[in-house]
C-alpha cells in the first residue's frame, strides 16, 4: 500500500500494536509527503515508529502523540543497524508528547540527534519519563538522569513547555551542544514535584540570553533557579553576572521550597523586564552565611538593575511590608503601571497611600485575597494626612477580588483615599462577601466611567445619595449576583428633597439580585437618565418598581431580560417594571431554583407551572428545610423538565414522595424520562417513602450519581401505590403511609450510566436490588457506598455479578443485620444457610466472582457478616489494591483456599465461614491489607496442612493487624509466603498470635514490625516469624485492663508511660473514671486515645486544673479518632475545662447516647475539629431522669450555646 501524496495522518482510539511494518526501510517508505502525524488513544502501541521510518518522514512538520497507555518510547531502536549521528525530522516545527503514563524516553542509543527546525516542544503528563534520549552507557551527573543531555540538540527551539513529569529532577545536563536552545524565547515549567533547579550551573545562563518569558509554577521541591555547581578557584572568587537582555516576563507561583535565585553572590540584569508575577514562593534566605531577612523573590525585587523598565508587578503582603518600612530605595518601581497585590488569607495587607506613592506612574491597581476591612484605612496622624494630601496619584483602574472581610473601600477618616477615587475611571469589585457599601466616606467619583459589582452578598445598598451625585461621568453600571442588595441608592437622610442626574449613563445592568425591590425606595429623590439606552433587568423577582420618586428616561425604548434579549417596549419605566413583577417575569430564564427555610410552605405550584416558568431552562432544583412540603412535582411537570441537571431535597420533614400521584392524565407510554439529570440527592426526609408513586417506568439516561441519606421510611425508589390509613390522635388526625415490602430498585427504573451510588441511614431498607433488573441498568456503576442500614440482609442478588464489571470502589459499613454480600442462590424459606453450605461441598461446579476493576474494598462494623457468599465459590480481584476490614466480629477466616480433600475435614473447614474462598492468584495487585477489631478472627489465610503451597504477594506493601484477640497466626497451615514488596507491618493487640505462619516467610524489604502507632517503637528479629514469636514471648503491651479508676490522686500530673508500647494496655479498657486529681491538666494524648477501642464509659469529675480531656500534643492525625463503643460520657465539676480536645482533630462517636456536662463554666466548645454523633440527641446538664437536656444539632453547637447562655447570664448578673 502506497500513499505518495498523503499529507495528514490521524489515528485515534485504535486497538493496534504497530503502525508501520518492521521490514519497512527508508528507501521503501510510502509516506514521504506526510506533514502532520497525530496519534491519540492507541493503548496497545509500545512505540510509534522505528528509526528507519523516522528517517523517511522528511516532510513532517507537526507530530502529536497522546493517551497511549502502553507506549514506552517514541522511536524504537534497531539492533541490526549501525546508528550514526543524524538529523531527525529536518522540517519538524511542533512536537507534542503528552498523557503517556508509561513513556520512559523519546529514544535510546549512543548517538546524537539534532532537531534542526523544531520551534515548539511540549511535554506533559509523562510520570515515568526519565530522559529525552537515554544513553545506557553514560554515567549521568550524581546518578540523576537529566531530561536533555549532550546527545540531543534543538538549535531553533523557541518555546519549551514541561508539565507534570513526576520523576524529573534536572532539566539540562551541565554540558550541552553549543547551539542547542540558543533561540529559546518562552520557557514554562509546572507541576514537577521533584525538580531541584531550573539550571544545573550558572554557566548555562547563556540559555537565557534570548528568553523573553520565564514561567515556573507548582514545583514543590524546587529550591533554586540556578544551582551553584562545581567551581574552580577562579570561578569561586568571581561574582557571576546573569544578563537576561530580552527577558520581559517572569512568573513564579507555588514554589514553597524556593530558597535562592542563585545560592552565591551574584548580579542580575533584566533591562527589558516589564511583567513580574510571584506568589506562594519561599521565605527568607541566607546567602553565603549572611542572613538577609528577605525572601528569594525580594532578592530579585529590590535591585535597580533587575527592574529598570518594569511595568507590571505583583507583590505579597511581605513584600509590601519591606517597601513600607523603607528598607529599599523608594524609586525602585518608578515605571510600574500595573500593580497586583496578593496575599495569604492569614496575613493582613499593609496598604496605605504612602505605600502607593512609590509607584508614581501607577495606572491600574488590583488587590486580591487580603484580610482587610477597609482598603485605605486612616493614616493615624496629622503628619501622615498632610503628606498624603500633597501627593498626586494617577490610578485610573481599581480591581478588588476575594476580599472576604472588606466592609468599605475607605472609611470617613481616610482623607488620602480621595487621591485615588477622584481620578478613578474603572472600578470593579468581585467576591467581596463582607462589603456593606462602596465607601463609608463622602469621597467623590467624579471621573468614574465604569462601575461593576459582582457577587458581594453582604451589600444592601451600593452608594449613598451624595456618592451617587458625584457619578456625573458614569457610562456603564453593572450589578450582578448580590443576594442581599435591596436598593442601589440608599440614604438615611429622609425628608431632604433632591435630584440625582446620571448625565452620561448609557448602560445599566441589574442581574440575579434576588432581594432587590427598586433602584431607590425614597419618595423624595428624583432621578434623571438623559442618555440611558440599554437597561437589563434579569432574575430580580422582588423588584416591583424602578424608583418611587420622579423618574425620567427620555431615550430608553426597551427593557431587556438578559444580555441577548431584544427587550420589551417601555412606556413609563415604573409601570413596565411593575408589570413584569406582576407577570413573574423576574423568573424568566431561571436556571437555578432553590427554596430554603420555608417551614409553612405546603405546595410550590398552585397552578400550571408552565404559566409561571419556562421549565425547560431549569438546571438545578434544590429544596431545603421546607417542613410542610409533601411533594415536589407531578408527572405532567416532569414532561417539561427536559434540561434538569440536579435534584436535591434535604431536611423536608413532611415530604412523602418527590413525584406524587395526579388526577387523570395521560403520560405517553406511561413512561417518565429525565433526559439530562446528572445528580439526584435525597437527604434527611424522615417521612419520604418513595421517589415516585404510580405504575410508571422511569428512565434516567444521563444520571451519574444518586445520594440517599437518612430517609428511614424509604424502602423503594418507585412504588406502585401508597396505602393511606388514618389514625385518630389527641390533637387531631395524621396520615400514616404503608408500603409493600419490595426491593429498592426494580425493573421499572433504568439507570444506564449511573456511576456513583450512596445509600446511608435507610433504616427500613431490607433489599437493594430486585433479581430482575432492566438489562441496561447499573452496568457502569463504579462507586458504591452502603452505610448505616441496620435491616439490610445482603447487598447484591447473585445475578448482579455481570453488571459489576466497572465497579471500582465498594464500601459497606454499620449494617448490623448484614450476613453476606451476595444473596445465596435458590435459598428456600425453610432451608438454612448451614445446610446449603454443607451441600455445596459436594457440588462440582463452583461459581466464580470476577471484579476486574475494583481497587478498594472497605468492610466496617458489620457485626453479623460471615461470608462474601455463603456457598462454595472463588473470587478474582485483579485490580484490588486495598482491603480494609474493621469490626466484622463473626468473620473467622479472611480467606481460605478451596481444599481438594473430602469428607469430614472438608465440611469442618467450611463451617468456619471464610469471608472469601480464594486461590493463589485472587489478589495479584493487593498493596494494603488492614484488619482491625474482629473478635472471632482466628487466621487471615487458611491453607491445607497436608499440602505445602507457595503463596506469593508480589505487591503487598502494608499489613496492619490490630485488636484481634483470637488471632493465632496469619496462616496456621503449612504454607510458604513470599511478600516481595512488604515494607510496613503493624501488629498490635493480638495477644494470642504466637507466630506468623506455620511455613516459611520471605520478606526481603521488611526491616521492622511496629506494635504501636508511635514512630520509633518497633521490633525486628531477622524475620517475621521470629519477630512475632519474640513479641508473644515478651507479651509486649498485652496486659488486659478492663476497668480503670483513679480517685484522689492529688499529685497526679498525667497518665503517661515511659515505654510507649505500654499504651497498648488501654486496648481492652471498657470503663475509665478519673475523680479528684487536682494537678491533672489533661487526661490523654491523641496517640493514647487511639488505643481506646473497647471503651464504653468515661467519667471525669472534680479535677480543678483539667483544661482538656485529650491533648493534641505530639500527634498529627489526618483521619481523626473513632470511638466505636463509647456510649456514656460524663464531665462534671471541671472549672477550667475548655473542651474535650482543643486541637484540630475530628472525632466520631458511633455509639454515644448519653452525655452529661455539668459545672464546666469555661467549656466553650467540645472539639476544635468536626464531631460526629449519629445516636446522640441531647446533652444533659444534671443527669437526673427529669433532665430534658439541650440540643442544637451537634455536640459543638450545643456546647457553644450553653457557654453563650452562661456568659449572657453572668453579664446580666454583673
Amino acid at each position: 500500500i502506497v500513499f505518495p501524496n498523503l499529507k495528514k495522518l490521524e489515528l485515534s482510539s485504535l486497538n493496534i500494536k504497530s503502525i508501520w511494518s518492521s521490514q519497512l526501510s527508508a528507501k521503501s517508505c510510502c509516506f514521504q509527503s506526510l506533514t502532520d502525524l497525530i496519534i491519540e488513544g492507541c493503548d496497545h502501541l509500545k512505540h510509534l515508529l522505528s528509526f528507519s521510518v523516522a528517517k523517511c518522514l522528511v516532510q513532517l512538520r507537526y507530530l502529536h502523540i497522546s493517551r497511549c497507555k502502553r507506549m514506552r518510547e517514541i522511536i524504537a531502536p534497531e539492533a541490526s543497524e549501525e546508528m550514526e549521528d543524524l538529523i531527525l525530522f529536518p522540517k519538524l516545527n511542533d512536537l507534542y508528547i503528552g498523557d503517556l503514563e508509561n513513556l520512559r524516553r523519546f529514544c535510546s542509543g549512543n548517538y546524537s540527534i539534532e532537531f534542526r527546525a523544531l520551534k515548539k516542544l511540549v511535554i506533559y503528563d509523562c510520570p515515568e519519563l526519565n530522559g529525552f534520549i537515554v544513553n545506557a552507557g553514560t554515567d549521568v551527573t550524581g546518578g540523576i538522569q537529566p531530561l536533555f543531555n549532550e546527545k540531543v540538540a534543538f538549535p531553533s527551539l523557541e518555546q519549551l513547555d514541561i508539565s507534570r513529569l513526576a520523576k524529573l529532577r534536572i532539566i539540562w545536563h551541565h554540558q550541552l551542544p553549543a547551539d542547542s536552545f540558543c533561540k529559546l524565547k518562552n520557557l514554562s515549567i509546572s507541576f514537577c514535584a521533584k525538580l531541584l533547579n531550573i539550571f544545573p550551573s550558572y554557566k548555562l545562563a547563556r540559555l537565557l540570553t534570548s528568553v523573553e518569558e520565564l514561567r515556573v509554577g507548582c514545583c514543590d521541591g524546587l529550591e533554586e533557579i540556578f544551582e551553584l555547581g562545581e567551581l574552580n578557584v577562579e570561578e569561586s572568587r568571581a561574582v557571576p553576572r546573569f544578563a537576561l537582555p530580552h527577558l520581559s516576563t517572569i512568573g513564579l507561583c507555588g514554589l514553597r521550597s524556593l530558597k535562592y535565585f542563585y545560592p552565591g553572590k551574584h548580579i542580575i540584569e533584566c533591562p527589558k523586564l516589564k511583567d513580574f508575577f510571584a506568589s506562594g514562593c519561599g521565605s527568607s534566605v541566607e546567602t553565603k552565611g549572611e542572613r538577609l531577612g528577605i525572601s528569594p523573590i525580594q532578592q530579585l525585587l529590590f535591585s535597580i538593575k533587575v527592574f529598570p523598565k518594569l511595568e507590571v508587578l505583583s507583590l505579597t503582603s511581605d513584600d509590601v511590608a519591606v517597601i513600607f518600612d523603607e528598607q529599599f530605595p523608594r524609586d525602585l518601581f518608578c515605571n510600574v503601571k500595573v500593580l497586583h497585590l496578593l496575599t495569604y488569607k492569614d496575613k493582613s495587607l499593609l496598604l496605605s497611600i504612602r505605600f502607593l506613592q512609590c509607584f508614581r506612574k501607577l495606572e491600574k491597581l488590583h488587590v486580591a485575597n487580603a484580610d482587610l476591612e477597609e482598603l485605605f484605612p486612616s493614616e493615624g496622624d496629622a503628619d501622615g494626612q498632610e503628606k498624603c494630601v500633597g501627593t498626586q496619584l494617577h490610578i485610573r483602574e481599581l480591581n478588588l477580588d476575594f476580599l472576604y472581610n472588606l466592609r468599605h473601600i475607605c472609611n470617613q477618616d481616610s482623607r488620602g483615599a480621595d487621591l485615588i477615587l477622584q481620578n478613578l475611571k474603572i472600578l470593579e469589585v468581585k467576591f467581596c462577601f463582607g462589603l456593606v457599601s462602596l465607601t463609608a466616606s463622602t469621597a467623590p467619583f467624579h471621573n468614574l466611567t465604569t462601575l461593576a459589582v459582582h457577587s458581594c452578598s453582604g451589600l444592601r445598598n451600593l452608594v449613598s445619595f451624595s456618592t451617587a451625585q458625584s457619578l456625573v461621568q458614569l457610562e456603564t453600571m453593572s450589578i450582578t449576583y448580590c443576594d442581599s442588595l435591596t436598593e442601589v441608592v440608599g440614604d438615611e437622610r429622609d425628608g431632604l428633597e433632591d435630584e440625582i442626574v446620571f448625565k452620561k449613563l448609557k448602560v445599566l445592568k441589574l442581574e440575579q439580585l434576588t432581594n432587590l425591590t427598586s433602584f431607590c425606595s425614597r419618595l423624595n429623590f428624583a432621578f434623571k437618565f438623559p442618555c440611558l439606552e440599554r437597561l437589563v433587568v434579569s432574575k430580580c423577582p422582588n423588584m416591583e418598581t424602578f424608583c418611587k420618586g420622579v423618574l425620567k428616561t427620555p431615550v430608553l425604548q426597551r427593557i431587556s431580560l438578559n444580555d441577548y434579549d431584544e427587550g420589551r417596549l417601555v412606556g413609563e419605566l415604573n409601570s413596565t417594571i411593575n408589570q413584569l413583577y406582576e407577570e413573574m417575569v423576574g423568573y424568566a430564564g431561571l436556571s437555578h431554583l432553590k427554596l430554603s427555610e420555608l417551614p409553612k410552605l405546603m405546595e410550590i405550584w398552585n397552578k400550571n407551572p408552565q404559566d409561571i416558568l419556562n421549565f425547560q431552562l431549569i438546571l438545578f432544583l434544590r429544596i431545603c428545610n421546607c417542613d410542610s412540603l409533601r411533594y415536589l412535582l407531578t408527572p405532567s411537570m416532569v414532561l417539561s423538565l427536559s434540561g434538569l441537571w440536579e435534584i436535591r431535597v434535604q431536611n423536608c420533614e413532611m415530604m412523602a414522595q418527590i413525584i406524587t400521584e395526579e388526577e387523570v392524565i395521560e403520560i405517553p407510554e406511561n413512561k417518565m424520562i429525565f433526559p439530562t439529570l446528572h445528580t439526584l440527592a435525597l437527604k434527611s426526609c424522615p417521612n419520604l417513602v418513595s421517589f415516585v408513586v404510580g405504575s410508571y417506568k422511569l428512565e434516567f439516561p444521563s444520571l451519574l450519581s444518586i445520594d440517599m441519606d437518612n430517609c428511614p421510611k424509604m424502602v423503594s425508589f418507585s412504588t406502585f401505590s401508597i396505602m393511606r390509613e388514618k389514625e385518630t390522635t389527641v390533637g387531631g388526625s395524621e396520615e400514616r403511609f404503608n408500603i409493600p415490602t419490595e426491593p429498592f430498585f426494580s425493573d421499572q427504573v433504568v439507570f444506564p450510566n449511573l456511576k456513583e451510588l450512596f445509600i446511608s441511614q435507610m433504616g427500613s431498607l431490607i433489599k437493594i436490588w430486585d433479581e430482575q433488573l432492566d438489562e441496561d441498568s447499573f452496568h457502569k456503576l463504579y462507586l458504591l457506598h452502603v452505610n448505616y442500614c441496620e435491616k439490610l440482609l445482603t447487598i447484591f442478588p447473585i445475578n448482579m455479578v455481570g453488571k459489576l464489571q466497572d465497579l471500582g470502589e465498594l464500601q459497606i459499613s454499620d449494617c448490623e443485620s448484614l450476613e453476606e454480600i451476595f444473596e445465596p442462590q435458590g435459598l428456600d424459606v425453610g432451608e438454612s444457610k448451614a445446610q446449603i453450605t454443607a451441600q455445596s461441598a459436594l457440588v462440582e461446579t463452583t461459581p466464580n466472582f470476577v471484579f476486574p476493576k475494583v481497587k478498594s474494598l472497605d468492610l466496617w462494623w458489620l457485626p453479623n457478616l460471615k461470608s462474601f457468599y455463603t456457598q462454595i465459590h472463588t473470587t478474582e480481584w485483579p485490580s484490588l489494591k486495598k482491603i480494609d476490614m474493621i469490626g466484622c466480629d463473626k468473620v473467622q477466616i479472611l480467606a481460605s483456599e478451596i481444599l481438594r480433600t473430602s469428607g469430614e475435614k472438608q465440611l469442618e473447614i467450611q463451617t468456619q465461614h471464610p469471608l472469601f474462598w480464594v486461590n493463589k492468584a485472587t489478589f495479584p495487585n493487593l498493596e494494603e491489607l488492614i484488619v482491625e477489631q474482629n473478635d472471632d478472627l482466628k487466621e487471615i489465610w487458611h491453607g491445607d496442612d497436608d499440602v505445602k503451597n507457595d503463596i506469593i504477594f508480589t505487591k503487598l506493601k502494608s499489613l496492619q493487624l490490630k485488636c484481634l484477640p483470637r488471632l493465632a497466626s496469619f496462616c496456621l497451615g503449612n504454607c510458604n509466603f513470599e511478600f516481595l514488596s512488604l515494607e510496613d507491618v503493624i501488629v498490635m493487640g493480638c495477644p494470642n498470635m504466637m507466630t506468623f505462619s506455620g511455613g516459611e516467610v520471605s520478606t526481603p524489604n521488611l526491616q521492622k514490625v511496629k506494635f504501636t502507632e508511635d514512630e520509633g517503637v518497633e521490633c525486628w528479629e531477622g524475620g517475621l516469624n521470629p519477630t512475632i514469636q519474640q513479641l508473644f514471648a515478651e507479651k509486649v503491651g498485652y496486659a488486659v485492663v478492663e476497668h480503670l479508676a483513679l480517685l484522689q490522686f492529688l499529685e497526679l500530673m498525667g497518665i503517661r508511660s515511659k515505654k510507649p508500647q505500654e499504651i497498648l494496655n488501654f486496648i481492652w479498657l471498657c470503663s475509665l473514671e478519673i475523680c479528684n486529681c487536682g494537678n491533672l491538666r489533661y487526661l490523654l494524648t491523641l496517640s493514647m486515645a487511639l488505643s481506646l477501642v473497647s471503651l464504653k464509659k468515661m467519667k471525669v469529675q472534680n479535677c480543678e486544673l483539667l483544661e482538656q480531656v485529650i491533648s493534641e500534643e505530639g500527634a498529627n492525625l489526618k483521619d481523626g479518632i473513632v470511638f466505636t463503643k463509647l456510649k456514656s460520657l460524663e464531665l462534671k465539676g471541671l472549672p477550667r475545662l475548655e473542651g474535650f480536645c482543643l486541637g484540630n482533630c475530628n472525632f466520631e462517636f458511633t455509639s454515644l447516647e448519653d452525655v452529661i456536662v455539668m459545672a464546666c463554666p469555661d467549656m466553650m466548645t467540645f472539639s476544635g475539629g468536626e464531631v460526629s454523633t449519629p445516636k446522640l440527641h441531647k446533652v444533659k446538664l444534671t443527669g437526673d431522669d427529669e433532665d430534658e437536656g439541650c440540643w442544637e444539632g451537634g455536640l459543638n453547637p450545643t456546647i457553644q450555646l450553653l457557654f453563650t447562655k452562661k456568659s449572657v447570664g453572668d453579664s446580666k448578673e454583673d
